[in-house]
């Protein structure tokens, strides 16, 4: 218990140290920075603005809490809770540096206004992730990973690689999802995010209550949810972004 407790302590400790360091290390960046003048725009909209914009936020962080619900009402759970924040944290090693995507490529469009080289970068980018991905899944890398690097145990280690392909189309979706956002964005629709945003969480309400009622392991239910709701959110924000787009011409 006691080792428990200074184990937790001393990952709190290092969290802590690493967010006061980058907190330190972007300010001394932000000093070489030439200003730039404020725009005129009232208060209440720039926080509206920060709101649909940050809607995401939510969508990054809640799928450990929504899955770890999903996989606790399904089957195999104590294997699947044991090698799920394995599987995720890898998973996330290619999503989590894409949480930006969007407001770099807003900035991108904007000064330079080409956005074929965002879409040429997005494939590209994709076409990448989508191959690392495959190279986990079909070589020992992923059990390598799991069982040797995490040492999880034999039995939720073996379930963690059987399921894992379905997660490859995770970071692709990512990708995809962020180019739209850049575009809905910098084409100032930006009330369509907080739309795409319930579908995602919708979807994924949808798919928690049914896997479970499936023979399905909790792991792969977890799996399945994540990509499901990421699909349609990503198909929902293209649809409703190009019907909001081909509204504004016709005005």
């Amino acid at each position: 218990m006691t080792a428990a407790l200074a184990g937790r302590a001393t990952s709190a400790e290092d969290l802590s140290a690493g967010a006061w360091a980058e907190r330190d290390c972007l300010a001394l960046l932000a000093r070489r920075l030439e200003p730039v003048p404020p725009p005129e725009v009232p208060e209440g909209r720039i926080f509206l603005q920060h709101a649909r914009i940050t809607s995401s936020v939510l969508l990054n962080m809640s799928p450990a809490l929504e899955t770890t619900i999903v996989i606790a009402r399904s089957e195999q759970a104590s294997d699947s809770l044991v090698v799920w924040p394995v599987v995720y944290g890898l998973v996330s090693l290619g999503t989590v540096p894409l949480s930006d995507l969007d407001s770099v490529g807003s900035a991108f469009l904007k000064r330079s206004g080409a956005p074929a080289v965002l879409m040429r970068f997005t494939v590209l980018l994709a076409s990448v992730l989508l191959a690392v991905s495959l190279l986990v899944v079909l070589t020992p890398l992923a059990h390598l990973y799991i069982a040797g690097f995490s040492n999880v145990p034999s039995g939720p280690a073996d379930l963690g690689v059987r399921w894992m392909a379905v997660l490859v189309a995770a970071p692709q979706l990512w990708a995809v999802r962020g180019r739209l956002r850049t575009v809905t964005i910098n084409g100032g629709t930006t009330r369509v995010l907080p739309r795409a945003a319930a579908v995602h969480l919708a979807a994924f309400l949808a798919f928690g209550l049914l896997l479970p009622l499936t023979s399905l392991p909790g792991a792969a239910g977890a799996e399945l949810a994540l990509v499901g709701a990421l699909a349609a959110e990503t198909l929902s924000l293209r649809a409703m972004s190009g019907r909001m787009a081909r509204a504004q011409l016709a005005a």
